[in-house]
C-alpha cells in the first residue's frame, strides 16, 4: 500500500465506527442521459443538474492490513471485502458519514456488523431497483422488491432494521442512496477526493453536496 493510500485509510478508520455508511460518488456524463433515464432520475429525486452516481456501503472496520473492510450489495450479491481504492479514485470521491437519530452503542454496532455478515451471498435485487420509480412515484408497494434480496442502499437499511434502530422516513423497498445521504440524521464525517496530480484532499465535517453546493439549498438541505 502506498503511502497516500495509507494515509487515507488511516484518517478513515481513526474516525469510522462499525456500522457507519461509506457513499462512493462519480458524475454521469451528460451525453449518457436520455430522456427516459432522465425521467427515472427524477422521479428517483435528481434534478436535472444534478449527475451525481452513487453506491452505497456499510463499513464493518478497520483490517489487520491496514484497510478498511466493507459489507456491499452489488451485481454479483452481497459480499464483504476490503474498500478497493477505485472508490475513491478515477474521477469518484468518498464520503465517510452516520447516523445519528439514535445512540448506536458498542453493542448496537456489533450487532449490525453481525447482522450484515449473515447477509453475505445473498442475490442483488435486480428487479427491486426496476420497481423504485413506481414506488415512490404511485406510493405503492414495491411488488417487485424480494425481501431476501438487496440493493447496495437496501443493505444498510435492513441491517440498521434488523439491529432494532431502523432510519426514520426511510424505506427498503423505495429509497435510493442520496435518500440516506439527505436523511437529517445523516452526519457527514470525512470526504476523499483525488486530485489532479493524483494527491488526495481529505475534508473532515464536510457540509453534504460539497461538490456542487448549490444542491444544498434546492434539496432543502
Amino acid at each position: 500500500m502506498s503511502q497516500k493510500h495509507k494515509r487515507v485509510f488511516e484518517e478513515l478508520n481513526d474516525l469510522a465506527k462499525p456500522g457507519d455508511i461509506l457513499f462512493m460518488t462519480s458524475k454521469e456524463a451528460p451525453n449518457t442521459i436520455d430522456a427516459l433515464r432522465l425521467v427515472k432520475r427524477m422521479v428517483s429525486g435528481f434534478i436535472p443538474t444534478d449527475l451525481s452516481l452513487w453506491h452505497t456501503t456499510l463499513y464493518l472496520g478497520p483490517t489487520e492490513s491496514g484497510n478498511a473492510e466493507i459489507a456491499e450489495a452489488v451485481t454479483s450479491g452481497v459480499r464483504i471485502s476490503h474498500l478497493p481504492s477505485t472508490y475513491y479514485t478515477r474521477g469518484r470521491s468518498l464520503e465517510l458519514g452516520r447516523f445519528i437519530h439514535t445512540s448506536l452503542d458498542d453493542q448496537i454496532r456489533e450487532e449490525i456488523t453481525v447482522v450484515a455478515r449473515e447477509q453475505q451471498g445473498k442475490m442483488f435485487d435486480k428487479r427491486g431497483i426496476k420497481g423504485i420509480p413506481f414506488r415512490r412515484l404511485l406510493g405503492l408497494p414495491n411488488y417487485l422488491s424480494s425481501a431476501d434480496k438487496f440493493t447496495c442502499q437496501g443493505l444498510p437499511l435492513f441491517v440498521y432494521d434488523q439491529a432494532g434502530v431502523p432510519i426514520p422516513g426511510l424505506v427498503r423497498d423505495g429509497a435510493v442512496d442520496h435518500d440516506l445521504y439527505r436523511s437529517p440524521f445523516l452526519r457527514p464525517l470525512l470526504r476523499v477526493e483525488e486530485e489532479r496530480d493524483g494527491t488526495f484532499k481529505i475534508t473532515t465535517n464536510p457540509e453534504k453536496y460539497s461538490w456542487q453546493p448549490e444542491l444544498r439549498k434546492i434539496y432543502g438541505l
